[in-house]
């Protein structure tokens, strides 16, 4: 039996998803396949990779990659204590709230993000959250 792969990718202002495998040939998985890609871009993911590339030019060293990987998890499992505990886990001097927005992280971004404005969006998530 041919496997069916469902890749979503959500970077910059880039939304894709790709069909592989043997999804076309089964009508119901497909219909199946097309609920789970709406749900999956519906989500406001932060397209990073984690590559760390923002790190070397950022003067602060702010945990990027970290925070939106955490970020992203919090968006999809709306889990606002287990964001809060690992995000209070990160080194208070390396949170988003440190950021200076001086913007030289965006230098170095494959992924085209706007750092520096994810991050206040981050602080201003975790900061809105009562536990």
């Amino acid at each position: 039996a041919k496997r069916c792969f469902v890749m979503a990718k959500k970077a910059g202002a880039t939304d894709s998803i790709t069909l592989t495998g043997g999804c076309a040939k089964n009508d119901g998985l497909k219909e199946a396949i097309e609920k789970v890609k709406e749900v999956m871009l519906r989500v406001e993911l932060v397209g990073c990779t984690s590559c760390r590339y923002c790190l070397e030019l950022c003067p602060n060293g702010i945990a990027v990659p970290e925070i939106f990987s955490l970020y992203n998890q919090y968006k999809a499992d709306k889990n606002p204590w287990l964001f809060s505990t690992y995000y209070n886990n990160i080194p208070e001097k390396a949170r988003a709230d440190k950021c200076t927005q001086c913007g030289l992280c965006k230098k170095n971004c494959p992924q085209n993000l706007d750092i520096p404005t994810l991050l206040k969006k981050v602080d201003s998530e975790i900061k809105s959250i009562k536990l």
